[in-house]
């Protein structure tokens, strides 16, 4: 028989199980539901091993869903074709990885907050907006609020003229500028070179620039430097009214004029146009010639009145001026000016004679009221009667007129200024070209007689 309490098979006169030790008398009858027969098998059953312990089943993870969407996907679209493939691929995939993103933000919340650090001051974002001052407007750090150079602080970011160091300006890259802005200008000049100021306003200003580093005022200005310098100061001169009861013995004479002789540069100057000129007069209107180039003169005096003038655009200085830059008006009225020079005397009718000139006698005597030795030298032959009783320096003279005529520029500074106060004659050669000269047959026949007749008195 079986054991009623574990089901081993035990001696059919059995009373306790040898198995489990249990009675094997049957008990009392208790009144139970009719239950389903139990089958068993009819041969002995081997013995089971324990079972194993049950445990809860595991929670399903999202592992398969990528399994799933893309069994679903296939399905799709082996179903609705490119249309089942437009709508998985615009809004089934986004709603899906959507979903995967937010999952996985709720699974690795717990780690991030472990590994999360609040900003610092330096990462948040910060109002800079600059906290408005008693006038309602924002302060520069560094300047003072009442400083009367704010203005030009908070316009420039480093120089009012960047380059004063390495180019000349003129009056008209200035011109526009505020007295406050000269008067920072100028003094950066100054300050590039470390120099200090007693001013506690400019202190403050530059002391606010980068680029200042206070060095004492021990140094050297260069060309560039010194020229814009006087530049700025005839500026605010001419602004206050100053320059023109400075003393200046030029401002005065062209206070209101551009040009001393405006068409210096475009015709041949006579005697004539210098007549009645000062000194101060005339070496402002040779000088000028040599400025319409940009020339840089020495004289300081003389390169302030230049400075007043709009057209002056400074360049080079005067040691450096190459006199190439000029055309043949220039040259040629430039040694007309040579030749009025200082310790010229004055004529009764104004124009100017060098003191050792020998042929202002013959022009005073002559030539003023003749004009010509010869005004038809260069249609006719002369002959020995046209020449009788004249001296060497009277031929030289009336050889050297046809020359003039011709536009002949002379070397010779004496026969130079003599023909200059002609009014007919007009230079148009290079100084000292005689290469540049035509002659025709009479005028040449003319040259050789009257320097054969000289040569005869000279070695006499």
């Amino acid at each position: 028989m079986f054991c009623v309490h574990c089901g081993k098979q035990i001696s059919d006169d059995s009373k306790f199980c040898v198995h489990c030790g249990k009675s094997c008398t049957p008990a009392a009858p208790v009144q139970r539901a009719p239950a389903a027969p139990v089958q068993r098998a009819s041969a002995p059953q081997p013995q089971k091993a324990p079972a194993a312990p049950v445990q809860a089943a595991p929670r399903k993870s999202d592992a398969g869903k990528p399994i799933i969407i893309g069994i679903v996907i296939a399905l799709l679209l082996a179903v609705l074709g490119f249309g089942g493939y437009y709508v998985v691929t615009e809004f089934v995939i986004p709603a899906l990885e959507e979903q995967e993103d937010s999952d996985s933000g709720r699974n690795n919340q717990a780690e991030e907050e472990d590994d999360f650090t609040k900003p610092s001051r330096d990462d948040q974002d910060v109002d800079v907006t600059p906290t408005p001052s008693g006038d309602g407007q924002s302060e520069e750090p560094g300047l003072s609020a009442d400083n009367p150079y704010r203005g030009c602080f908070e316009q420039y970011s480093d120089y009012v003229l960047p380059n004063s160091d390495s180019r000349y300006y003129s009056y008209s890259d200035i011109s526009d500028l505020s007295g406050e802005e000269l008067a920072i200008a100028y003094r950066e000049i100054r300050a590039r070179h470390g120099g200090t100021f007693s001013d506690a306003d400019l202190r403050e200003y530059f002391e606010a620039r980068d680029w200042y580093h206070a060095g004492g005022d021990s140094y050297d200005l260069n060309s560039y430097e010194l020229s814009n310098l006087t530049l700025i100061e005839v500026c605010e001169d001419m602004r206050s009214g100053e320059l023109y009861t400075s003393g200046n013995p030029y401002i005065k004479l062209y206070r209101n004029a551009d040009y001393a002789i405006a068409s210096s540069n475009t015709r041949y100057l006579r005697s004539s146009d210098l007549a009645g000129l000062s000194e101060d007069a005339l070496y402002v209107a040779g000088s000028e010639i040599l400025a319409r180039h940009g020339c840089i003169f020495e004289d300081e005096t003389l390169q302030a009145y230049f400075y007043s003038k709009s057209w002056y655009q400074p360049s080079v200085p005067e040691t450096r001026f190459n006199t190439n830059l000029l055309n043949q008006y220039e040259i040629t009225n430039l040694t007309l000016f040579d030749s009025y020079g200082q310790g010229s005397e004055y004529e009764v009718s104004g124009a100017y004679w060098s003191p050792d000139n020998p042929y202002k006698s013959i022009y005073e005597s002559y030539g003023r009221s003749q004009v010509y030795f010869f005004p038809d030298s260069s249609s006719r032959l002369l002959t020995s009667a046209d020449i009788a009783g004249m001296n060497i320096d009277e031929l030289c003279l009336a050889r050297n007129e046809i020359w003039a005529r011709n536009g002949y520029l002379f070397g010779d500074d004496h026969l130079r200024e003599y023909f200059q106060h002609f009014t007919w004659y007009h230079p148009t050669t290079a100084m000292g070209d005689q290469d540049a000269v035509s002659f025709n047959s009479v005028e040449y026949d003319n040259i050789r007689f009257l320097r054969a007749r000289q040569s005869e008195l000279e070695s006499q």
